[in-house]
C-alpha cells in the first residue's frame, strides 16, 4: 500500500482517488478551492442553481467503456437519471434555426430541406457521423453495435477527409449559410472537423446526455464515493511547492506552512503553473510543444446568468446566436451561446426560470480579464457589469417578449477560472484539438522526478471530463506498476543477501 497525494480535486484527481482508495492505496486529494469538483461545480444565487460545467456527458450509453468507468466512480449508475433532451444545440441565423437532433435520419433531412444543393456534402457528413458511431460501437436502432474490420476499412478514407480539415474549412464546404453557420457554431473555426464529427455521432448514438443534478450533482456523487472509501479530502489547501531533492519528492508544502508527506504524488492541475510554481522545473519537452504549437488554442469564456419570470422560455436547450458586428465587438466573441434548464425543475424557484450564457473568448482577451482584476477590482466589476449589459441586450434584441422579465443574478470571466482552479489562462479545457493532430497522451511520468506523476485533460486534446476521468485512472495504473516493480526489485534483494549470508 502506497501513500498518495493528488494536488487538485477536480474530475482527474477524484478519480484517481477513487480508483487510488478501490486499489488499497491511502490517498489525500488536495484542493484549493472551499468545495472539490475544479471545473465541474456550480452555486446557487438567491434561490437557483447555476451550473458551470455539463453541457452535455460522453458515455452515458450503457454500451461503452465510459459508462462503466462512470459507474466506477459513481457519476451514473445507481439510480442516477439519465436526461436526454431531444436536441444538443440550435443554431440562429437571420430568423431561421437549426438543430442538432437526436435521430440522425431526421437531422439529415431537415439539413436537405434547409439546401437541397448542398446534399453531396450533407451525405458525406452523415456518413462519417455513422462511421464513429461504428467504431465507437453505438449504431444501430439498439445504439449498441459496432462496426466490422470490413466497414471501418471502407469508412476511413471519409474520415480521413474531416481528419485534414478544420471546422471553418468544414463550414466553408456548405453553400447555405445556415448550414455553414451550423458546422461552426458549436466549436468555432479552431478544431479539427473530426471532433464536430465526434460529437454528432455520440449525440444521435445516445451517448452524449445529461445526469440528474448537473454538474454538482457529479461532483458530489464523486466526492461521496472518495470519502466513503476512506479517501481525505482538504479544502482550502493552497500547495506552495513540491518539496524534492535528488529527483524525489518527499513532501506538499502548504501556503499555511503546513506540509503532506507521501510516497507518490499526482499533480492534477494545470501543468504550466504547476511546473512554474510547484516543481520549480523546466515542463516537459512533449508537453511544452504543445504549447508552442501555433494551431494548438486555449480558450474560456464570459458567462452570465439571468432570473426570469415565469416558465415560458423561447428556446430550447442551448441555442446559439451569431452575434451582428457591433454585439461581436462588446462581447469579444463571434456566437453567444443561451442555455435553459427547464429539464432541471430544482434549479428555479417556483414560478421562475434561470438563463444562461457563454461567450467564447480567446487566449488574448482571457489574459485581459486576468490581468484587469489583478490590477483593479472595481474596474475589472465594471467592465463585467457592462458586458453582462451588453449580453442582456443580445438577449432582448433577439426576444424582446423577455423584456422586463430578466434579472442578473452572476457573470464571472477567466479570471474567475484562474482565481478558483488555478488554470493559467482561465482555460477549463485542454488545448483545441486541431487538424490533422492525433490526440496522443503526452507522459505521466516526469523524467526529472521519480515519484510525481501528471494527470487531468491536459495531457491530451482536446480534454474534457471523460479524458480527465480516464487519466485520473490512468495515473493510478501507472503507480500501481511502479509498485509492482519495485517490490520484485525488493524481493530480489532480498534473496540475494540470504544466499551471501549462508554462505559465510
Amino acid at each position: 500500500m502506497a501513500r498518495i497525494v493528488i494536488i487538485g480535486g477536480g474530475v482527474a484527481g477524484l478519480s484517481a482517488g477513487i480508483l487510488g482508495e478501490l486499489s488499497g492505496h491511502e490517498v489525500t486529494v488536495l484542493e484549493r478551492h472551499t468545495v472539490a469538483g475544479g471545473n465541474l461545480t456550480g452555486w446557487r444565487r438567491g434561490g437557483f442553481t447555476i451550473d458551470n460545467c455539463v453541457h452535455w456527458l460522453t458515455g452515458t450509453n450503457p454500451n461503452t467503456e465510459t459508462y462503466k468507468l462512470w459507474e466506477e466512480l459513481s457519476v451514473l449508475g445507481g439510480g442516477v437519471e439519465i436526461i436526454k433532451p431531444e436536441t444538443l444545440y440550435t443554431f440562429s441565423l437571420g430568423g431561421e434555426e437549426i438543430s442538432l437532433c437526436r435521430d440522425l435520419d431526421k437531422l439529415k433531412d431537415r439539413m436537405l430541406s434547409v439546401s437541397p444543393e448542398d446534399r453531396s456534402e450533407t451525405e458525406a457528413f452523415v456518413r462519417a457521423v455513422r462511421a464513429v458511431q461504428g467504431v465507437s460501437g453505438i449504431r444501430g436502432a439498439s445504439h449498441g453495435a459496432r462496426a466490422t474490420i470490413g466497414e471501418l476499412l471502407r469508412a476511413s478514407p471519409a474520415l480521413l477527409k474531416y481528419f485534414r480539415i478544420s471546422t471553418a474549412e468544414l463550414s466553408e464546404r456548405f453553400k447555405h449559410p445556415l448550414l455553414s453557420g451550423f458546422m461552426r457554431a458549436l466549436l468555432g473555426d479552431c478544431f479539427g472537423a473530426i471532433a464536430l464529427v465526434f460529437v454528432f455521432a455520440h449525440f444521435t448514438g445516445e451517448n452524449a446526455d445529461l445526469p440528474r443534478g448537473g454538474s454538482m450533482g457529479m461532483a458530489e456523487r464523486m466526492v461521496k464515493r472518495f470519502t466513503s472509501l476512506g479517501g481525505e479530502l482538504i479544502t482550502g489547501a493552497r500547495v506552495k511547492r513540491i518539496r524534492h531533492t535528488r529527483g524525489v519528492a518527499d513532501a506538499a508544502i502548504l501556503a499555511d506552512g503546513g506540509e503532506i508527506c507521501a510516497d507518490y504524488f499526482i499533480l492534477a492541475c494545470d501543468p504550466k503553473p504547476a511546473f512554474e510554481e510547484l516543481l520549480s522545473l523546466p515542463t516537459p519537452r512533449d508537453l511544452a510543444a504543445r504549447y508552442r504549437r501555433g494551431d494548438m488554442h486555449r480558450f474560456s469564456s464570459f458567462n452570465t446568468a439571468f432570473a426570469l419570470e415565469g416558465k415560458e422560455i423561447p428556446f430550447g436547450q442551448d441555442l446559439v446566436i451569431k452575434l451582428t458586428e457591433g454585439q461581436r465587438v462588446r462581447l469579444l466573441s463571434e456566437h453567444l451561446v443561451l442555455r435553459e434548464f427547464s429539464h432541471e425543475p430544482s434549479f428555479s424557484p417556483y414560478g421562475r426560470s434561470i438563463i444562461q450564457t457563454m461567450s467564447f473568448l480567446g487566449e488574448e482577451a482571457c489574459r485581459h480579464f486576468i490581468e484587469m482584476r489583478k490590477r483593479s477590482l472595481t474596474e475589472y466589476r465594471h467592465y463585467k457589469e457592462r458586458m453582462a449589459r451588453a449580453t442582456e441586450r443580445v438577449i432582448l434584441d433577439r426576444f424582446p417578449e423577455l423584456r422586463g422579465r430578466l434579472t442578473l443574478l452572476d457573470a464571472w470571466s477567466p479570471a474567475s477560472y484562474e482565481r478558483y482552479t488555478g488554470a493559467e489562462v482561465g482555460s477549463y479545457m485542454s488545448f483545441t484539438l486541431p487538424k490533422s493532430f492525433i490526440p496522443t497522451r503526452c507522459r505521466l511520468r516526469i523524467p526529472s522526478l521519480k515519484n510525481v506523476l501528471l494527470s487531468g485533460q491536459w495531457l491530451q486534446p482536446p480534454g474534457g471530463l471523460p479524458t480527465a476521468a480516464e487519466l485520473g485512472r490512468a495515473a493510478i495504473r501507472e503507480i500501481e506498476r511502479m509498485e509492482e516493480k519495485a517490490f520484485k526489485l525488493r524481493t530480489n534483494w532480498s534473496g540475494k543477501r540470504k544466499i551471501r549470508l549462508g554462505e559465510i
